[in-house]
C-alpha cells in the first residue's frame, strides 16, 4: 500500500513538471503553443518533429551538440527551418580546421531542385519589398596585418576527374566544369564574372603556366553561330574566326578575307590595315584581289625608305 502511494505521488510529481507550463520539459506537437516560456529554461520535445528544441528568447531552437566533432546528420524534407545554425570551431594549432562540413559521399541525398544534381550545399536567396541586395552566398576572407604572411583564397576549388579526360568541346554529360554560371528568367543578367573593388587586385584574372592542356584553350569565345570563334590557344596564339593547331605560338591568325583594322583620329570610322583576299593574297590596306595596295613608309633615322614586298610596290 505504501508502494502504491508513492508510485502515484512521484506520476503526481513528474506529470506536473512535464505538461506545466513554466520550466520543463515539455511534451507537444508544437513547442509555440506554450506560454511564457523561460528563456534557456523551457525544454521542450517536439513530437511532430521529432527533436529537443529549448526557448532563446525569441524561437524554440533545435538543441544540438557542440564542439569540433563532425556529425554526420541527414536533415529530413519535413524538418522546419526555424533557426539559423552556425559552426564554431576552436583554434587548436592545427593547419586545418574545420568549423562546418557537408558531404554527399556517404549518403544517398535528395536531389536539389531537380533529379538531375545531387547537392552537399545548397545557398538560395530572392529579393524582398524592401529593396535589399541578396548575397545568396557572401565568403570573407581577411588577411589581417598582424599575422604571419599567408596564402589567402576567397574562394578554393579543387576538381578531381579521375574518367576518360575531356573533349576540347565537352557534350555533356562528359563535361567536368570547375565554375559553371548559368543565367536564367525573363530579363538579360548583367555580368558573369566581374572583378570590382578599389584598385587592390593586381591582375583581374590569370591563368597559370602550364594549367591548360596541350592543344586546349585558354580562352574562348564560340561565337554567335556565324562568325566563329575567338580563340586564346594554349600555346598563346590568338584565332579569330576559327579555331586550329597550325602555325607557331604567339601568332595572330584570321580567318580567310578578314581585315585588321584601327580607328581613325576622329574615331568616327575603322581604318583596314591588312588583310587576306578571297584569292589568299595578303593585302595591306584596303582589299583588292587584282591591284597591289601601295605602301607609304614615313622615313627617319634607322628606318628604310621602302618595303621589299612581293606583290607591293612601295613609295615615300
Amino acid at each position: 500500500m505504501i508502494r502504491a502511494v508513492l508510485a502515484l505521488a512521484f506520476l503526481l510529481a513528474t506529470a506536473g513538471a512535464a505538461f506545466g507550463q513554466a520550466g520543463g520539459p515539455f511534451l507537444r506537437a508544437d513547442c509555440t503553443t506554450l506560454t511564457s516560456p523561460v528563456t534557456h529554461a523551457s525544454v521542450c520535445f517536439d513530437t511532430t518533429g521529432g527533436t529537443w528544441r529549448v526557448w532563446n528568447g525569441s524561437i524554440f531552437a533545435h538543441i544540438t551538440s557542440t564542439g569540433l566533432a563532425l556529425e554526420n546528420v541527414l536533415i529530413g524534407a519535413n524538418q522546419n527551418n526555424l533557426v539559423n545554425y552556425q559552426w564554431n570551431g576552436t583554434p587548436s594549432g592545427t593547419t586545418q580546421q574545420v568549423t562546418g562540413a557537408f558531404t554527399t559521399t556517404s549518403y544517398p541525398t535528395a536531389a536539389i531542385p531537380s533529379s538531375a544534381f545531387r547537392i552537399a550545399l545548397y545557398a538560395g536567396a530572392e529579393t524582398r519589398a524592401g529593396g535589399e541586395a541578396i548575397l545568396p552566398l557572401n565568403i570573407s576572407a581577411i588577411a589581417r596585418a598582424a599575422d604571419p604572411v599567408s596564402t589567402v583564397n576567397g574562394l578554393q576549388m579543387t576538381l578531381s576527374n579521375n574518367q576518360a579526360s575531356s573533349a576540347l568541346n565537352c557534350v555533356l554529360p562528359a563535361c567536368y566544369n570547375g565554375i559553371s554560371v548559368v543565367s536564367s528568367g525573363s530579363g538579360i543578367a548583367s555580368y558573369a564574372y566581374n572583378v570590382s573593388g578599389t584598385g587592390q587586385w593586381r591582375q583581374g584574372y590569370e591563368v597559370d603556366s602550364g594549367a591548360i592542356a596541350t592543344g586546349g584553350f585558354a580562352f574562348n569565345y564560340k561565337g554567335n553561330g556565324t562568325n566563329g570563334n575567338a580563340v586564346i590557344r594554349a600555346d598563346s596564339t590568338i584565332e579569330l574566326g576559327f579555331t586550329s593547331s597550325l602555325g607557331n605560338p604567339n601568332e595572330v591568325h584570321i580567318g580567310n578575307n578578314r581585315f585588321l583594322q584601327a580607328l581613325n583620329a576622329a574615331g568616327s570610322a575603322l581604318i583596314a590595315i591588312a588583310s587576306v583576299d578571297t584569292n589568299n593574297q595578303p593585302t595591306l590596306g584596303a582589299t583588292s584581289n587584282s591591284a597591289p595596295t601601295v605602301v607609304r613608309v614615313a622615313p627617319g633615322a634607322g628606318t628604310p625608305a621602302g618595303l621589299a614586298l612581293p606583290g607591293f610596290s612601295t613609295s615615300e
